[in-house]
């Protein structure tokens, strides 16, 4: 659906403006223009989401969900406009300071792209409409390939793939969630293996379902829809007995 709210609307498209030119530029921002930038990208924390720049950095992705979340469902709006400044403050933060981005700048701009993502994933969910999520979610997924990430992260990208048609891509979702709840070594009747079981089984059913033109627009041909299935399950099953 289109975004509905005319502020957030503008709101957003000044920001485009912002991460373009901070992407476009070449070497570090001098202190000055910095901190304009900082300044403007704070200024829209409070004016559009009701709470400080501070407090938002602090909270990790699902409490920040539980701030947007209204009658039962996420803001898709406002979890688009926080996403998008979450990346354009991780730009920021690598091209502050005159000697180039340290250790720790690295680690601020991580943090703030793997929250990015996860935002921008769930405004694709709610199907906000915006042109350019397909975008941003390659564009972040690529910017943190290789960080940890909670199995959480992976169960949000398999349903914005899913929902979005993806089926490739969806079920590539479901074996980097398996592994991630393997790295968390669970025990093989704790729930988080259970909700991945059932997900993974209504995924299986709905694209048995669907048309051969469906699966192949998906990435998915109905041949290796069986196979997927039969892979996820034996690998689902031999680290639950585990």
């Amino acid at each position: 659906m289109p975004m509905r709210d005319e502020l957030i609307q503008r709101a957003i498209q000044q920001l485009a403006k912002t991460f373009a030119m901070l992407l476009s530029r070449q070497g570090s921002l001098g202190q000055v223009e910095a901190q304009s930038f900082r300044s403007e990208l704070e200024a829209l924390y409070p004016a559009f989401l009701g709470t400080s720049a501070g407090l938002l950095r602090r909270l990790g992705t699902e409490d920040i969900l539980g701030v947007l979340r209204t009658a039962g469902y996420v803001d898709g709006e406002r979890a688009y406009l926080l996403g998008a400044l979450f990346e354009a403050e991780a730009e920021l933060v690598l091209a502050e300071g005159s000697e180039g981005p340290d250790a720790a700048a690295f680690e601020e701009a991580t943090s703030l792209r793997l929250r990015s993502l996860d935002l921008i994933l769930e405004a694709g969910i709610e199907e906000l409409g915006e042109p350019d999520i397909a975008v941003r979610v390659e564009r972040l997924r690529q910017a943190v390939a290789g960080q940890p990430r909670p199995a959480s992260s992976w169960e949000r990208l398999h349903a914005y793939l899913a929902t979005n048609g993806d089926f490739a891509k969806a079920e590539d979702s479901l074996f980097a969630w398996v592994a991630a709840l393997a790295e968390a070594e669970l025990a093989g009747d704790d729930p988080a293996w259970r909700r991945l079981a059932e997900t993974s089984s209504s995924f299986y059913r709905s694209l048995a379902e669907l048309d051969d033109q469906a699966l192949e627009a998906g990435g998915l041909p109905r041949e290796e829809v069986e196979e997927g299935r039969l892979a996820f399950s034996e690998r689902l099953a031999e680290l639950t007995a585990a």
